[in-house]
């Protein structure tokens, strides 16, 4: 997967996640540590569909939650 693009997340992009996340009754104290959340991000950066990340295997959903949540904690 390429995520290149988490250069270019913009707060339009957090705030649309945000409301798709609430769109699907979740709810998270911090969206960026949130598996569903950072999925959705994972979906807006690749151009995949949100519906192949949520096919992902246990332990790969993980590993794009990391990637992203490291991304917004200057981990990455």
């Amino acid at each position: 997967l390429d995520f290149s693009g988490m250069e270019n997340v913009t707060a339009e992009n957090l705030i649309k996640a945000n409301k798709m996340a609430a769109a699907a009754g979740a709810a998270a104290i911090l969206p960026e540590q949130d598996l569903y959340h950072t999925l959705l991000i994972g979906a807006e950066v690749t151009g995949l569909p949100i519906e192949f990340f949520k096919q992902l295997k246990a332990r790969d959903a993980i590993k794009v939650k990391n990637m992203v949540t490291s991304f917004f904690f200057g981990e990455a």
